[in-house]
């Protein structure tokens, strides 16, 4: 089995662990810790991947550089997506208060984003197709 689906496995393992625990504990700082440790597991999966994306692109000649591999930022998405409409459920049909997952989720987003973003930035620059930030 390949690394990259492997990991994929991993993600929605941990995916699936989240959704059960917001859907089972009642807690609101559990489950926004919950979310919270999801939002990290997400960031740590797409930095890692970004990072070995920059150093094999240092790799290539002058002008060339990686593409991002953008499916892993869009399964991201589905899955914190999904996590939303969970908590948006619970919180209509359950009244429980999901505003620390609605945030945690929130701040997932921007990190899926953020890290794309940086992806072809730092692929820019690491061909210098951009000057050397300073």
């Amino acid at each position: 089995m390949k690394i990259k689906v492997e990991q994929m496995i991993y993600l929605g393992l941990a995916f699936l662990l989240a959704g059960a625990f917001i859907w089972f504990l009642t807690g609101i700082g559990i489950v926004t810790a919950i979310a919270g440790v999801f939002v990290f597991v997400v960031g740590s999966f797409l930095g890692v991947d970004l990072v070995r994306m920059i150093r094999k692109t240092e790799e290539m000649p002058k002008g060339k550089f990686d593409k991002t591999d953008k499916w892993k930022y869009l399964v991201s998405m589905v899955f914190l997506i999904l996590l939303t409409a969970e908590a948006l459920f619970i919180s209509r049909y359950f009244s429980r208060d999901m505003t620390g997952v609605f945030a945690s989720v929130g701040v997932g987003a921007m990190v899926v984003v953020g890290l794309l973003i940086s992806g072809i930035e730092a692929n820019k620059v690491v061909t210098g197709e951009k000057a050397n930030l300073e």
